[in-house]
Order: structure tokens, then sequence, then C-alpha cells
């Protein structure tokens, strides 16, 4: 679906523009039944949660000369009741910036650059975080803040534990949820990149004069299903109360 790609193919394009002779890939840092190691430099709890027995498989997808901090893990849940063990065991993890997304799908497909995951993998979720401190020392090595035709106007801020239920699907009942209130709750897909704020476009961007004899092509019908699914979440946030402080902290940004 187009929405899943959007950002990741935005992204992808400037650093295609940034390194001509770029390649990427995709790692696997996780499989089913086995430990995975969690960098010491993630918030704590975070090994707890990825060693959790519901979790299946994890990925990192990167591109040459990008930090490639983001890893993403699959869970797997079979009803509510252990989709919320799931929430609660998330609420743990030492962080002040955890956040959960609602995606309108019944599971994941795309993960990042280049890892597509097959239909009917059957997740219920996935986490997803980044690590700051290889964007530090990533950031830091940068000559002239730029990279390619990427000038940095900031520190790039990696990606906050983040955690994406697929509310299509069967164990997924929103109105069962238990969410603790601490927790931002949002519509969206799972983040594929850290923020890094950049003052830039692609160079291969044609300008508006070029385009204007183009055909826009014609547009993708609407899934029922995933119209359905949104409205369903866009309900449920709602009637969702206001996380405390959230209104104070949005104000001090």
């Amino acid at each position: 679906m187009r929405f899943v790609h959007r950002f990741a193919a935005f992204a992808a394009a400037l650093l295609v523009a940034s390194v001509a002779h770029g390649i990427a890939g995709s790692s696997r840092i996780a499989e089913p039944g086995r430990p995975a190691t969690v960098s010491e430099s993630l918030p704590q709890g975070t090994a707890e949660f990825v060693n959790l027995p519901s979790r299946t498989e994890g990925w990192n997808d990167w591109f040459s000369e990008w930090p490639n901090d983001v890893n993403h893990y699959l869970y797997r849940a079979h009803d509510t009741a252990q989709v919320n063990a799931l929430i609660e065991q998330f609420a743990r993890i030492q962080s002040d910036r955890l956040q959960i997304r609602l995606a309108p799908l019944p599971e994941p497909k795309g993960l990042g650059w280049t890892t597509t995951l097959k239909t009917g993998n059957g997740a219920a979720a996935v986490f997803s975080i980044g690590d700051q401190a290889i964007l530090d020392r990533w950031y830091d090595q940068l000559e002239g803040r730029r990279f390619g035709v990427m000038e940095f106007t900031g520190k790039p801020i990696a990606v906050p534990p983040t955690l994406t239920l697929f509310v299509d699907h069967q164990a997924i009942d929103l109105g069962s949820l238990k969410i603790p209130p601490q927790i931002s709750v949002a519509a969206g897909y799972l983040p594929m990149v850290s923020e890094m704020p950049v003052n830039s476009a692609p160079a291969t961007a044609q300008p508006a004069e070029a385009k204007s004899d183009t055909t826009a092509p014609p547009p993708v019908p609407a899934d029922p299903a995933v119209e359905a699914a949104t409205r369903r979440i866009q309900t449920y946030l709602n009637q969702r109360p206001a996380r405390p402080g959230a209104a104070s902290r949005d104000g001090a940004r």
C-alpha cells in the first residue's frame, strides 16, 4: 500500500541522490525462539521486551554510509489479553517517549528500505527503536554537517520505543486495549528511519515547469477494509482521554 512506503521512498530518494553508488539490504537480527542481542545504549527494559517469548523475527534495514540505527521486531498474539500483556511489558521500558501507533492493517508489510514481509506473516505488532548512540557517532563524523545533498539543520533524533499495533488483526479489539495514559497513541504505520533534520531535496527532483506536461497516475482504489479500520482508529482516538501533561509538553516544544 502506498501510505506504508511513502516516507521510505522519499528518504531512499534522498539517499540515492546523496550516494550515487550506495547499496541497500537487510539483516536478520532476531529469530524465533532464540535470544537476540540488544545494545546496552538502549533504554532499560528494551532487552527484556525484545526477548519476550511472543517475539518472532527481527530486522535491520541498511543503506551504505547511513547510520542504520533502527531495528524492528515482530510479535505474535492470539487474543486481546496477549496484546495487553505485550503493552504492559512495553510500558516498563524506561523512556518518557513511549509511543503506540495504530495501523489500519491486519499485519505488517514493509519494514524499511528493502525488507518486505510475506503476506500471511500473522504478526499482530511490531516494536521499532532507534539507537541514539549510533546516530551521535555518525553525526559527529560528518564533514560540514552534510551527507551528499543533505544538509543537516540539527542533530538526528533516534526513533523512540514504538509499538505498532495492526488493528485489523484478529487478536486486537480496540475497545479492550489497556494502554497506560502516559503512552502517546496515534494513527500511523511504524517508523522506518530516525528523525533527520535536513534542509534539502533530492538532486533528481524536476522543476515544477518540467512536470506540468506529465499525466498524473490514476488514483488507487480505496480498500474498504482499510477505510473501515481507519474509522475505528479515529473513533478510538477521539474517545481516548488526553495524555497527562501532553499539552504543557507540546507547548514547551
